[in-house]
């Protein structure tokens, strides 16, 4: 029996369309309200982290979105009511879909939208990156105050998508690649949900239907709209003679008390991208300084004072403009 409701998972830059979800998907068909009422589908996309020109392709964000409203609306037509989970730059891609639908004049299909540690204002740590991984486009939207991203956020508040679709922000607590400010909705917003133990990648393996990221998205899941605010309706009957946790009641408040959440240690992922990119920096620093010594021994006179100073002003301005790039100083 077709199921009315789709759960799309959509990856973020340098990830695959299932395994950055872990066991997501498992818990989302293992669970018995999910499963009743959604099927499980995934969009996949060229993209990397570090771009080889002529070998590696990475679409811009517009293009992502372009392919995005065709996967749906092709593989996907029998489905009423969609809920996207997205990752980083996966949130962005939905974005730009969801507003491209609306400036077309089409009913939107998508009902509820979770994004997951999704950059909204951009990511310093990308600013960074543009200067080692050249003509990356989708780094290059990812950057804090990039133009895409300016165009994006003044778009989506005109055409006030905040009330045409119900956003859930989750974030993690130990995340070093995506700051709070930029995860989240607005200062303040209610829609906010945290997990302290997870990182960037870590915030999307939940492991246990206990787990933030899970109870998240269940709850997006089944949220309405109703002329009296925000509620969530009754999934389906879990099965016969087994009540359901929500019975006798036809709406329940999301702000009742979460259960007991396990702790997870953070994996290092975004210490160790941190890292990588710093050293790569330095590398680069020092391959152009070792340049410029060389030329300016050939140009400037032997034991000339300018040739030993020049090459260390040179690389501190280098040094200096990465930093100012990256929003660090």
């Amino acid at each position: 029996m077709a199921r009315a409701g789709l759960i799309f998972f959509v990856h973020g830059l340098g990830g695959h369309p299932t395994q950055t979800w872990g066991r997501f998907p498992e818990l989302v068909a293992n669970d018995v309200d999910l499963s009743a009422t959604f099927e499980v589908g995934f969009f996949e996309y060229p993209t990397s982290l570090f771009h080889v020109p002529f070998i590696t392709k990475n679409p811009s964000v517009n293009r992502l979105a372009e392919g995005l409203r065709t996967i749906l609306d092709l593989r996907y037509p029998q489905h009423s009511r969609i809920v996207i989970a997205a990752h980083s730059l996966g949130g962005l891609v939905a974005r730009r879909y969801l507003c491209n639908e609306v400036a077309a004049g089409r009913p939107l299909r998508v009902s509820n939208l979770v994004l997951f540690a999704v950059p909204n204002s951009g990511a310093s740590l990308a600013n960074i990156a543009t200067l080692i991984s050249w003509r990356h486009r989708q780094l290059a939207q990812l950057c804090r105050n990039s133009d895409f991203l300016e165009a994006l956020n003044s778009e989506w508040h005109n055409r006030k998508l905040e009330t045409r679709v119900l956003c859930t922000y989750v974030m993690g607590g130990a995340d070093q690649v995506v700051a709070p400010d930029s995860a989240r909705g607005g200062p303040g917003d209610a829609r906010l949900r945290t997990d302290p133990a997870a990182d960037h990648r870590s915030l999307v393996k939940p492991a246990a239907p206990t787990d933030v990221a899970f109870l998240a998205l269940k709850a997006a899941a089944f949220e309405v709209e109703s002329p009296f605010g925000l509620v969530a309706v009754d999934p389906p009957p879990a099965s016969e003679g087994a009540p359901h946790p929500t019975a006798g009641s036809s709406t329940y408040s999301r702000q009742q008390a979460p259960p007991a959440l396990p702790t997870r240690p953070d994996s290092g992922t975004q210490t160790l991208a941190l890292m990588t990119v710093g050293f790569s920096a330095l590398v680069c620093i020092l391959f152009l300084a070792g340049l410029i010594v060389l030329v300016l021994q050939r140009v400037l006179p032997a034991n000339a004072f300018w040739s030993g100073l020049v090459p260390i002003v040179l690389t501190f301005g280098l040094a200096w403009r990465i930093l100012r790039k990256a929003s660090l100083v």
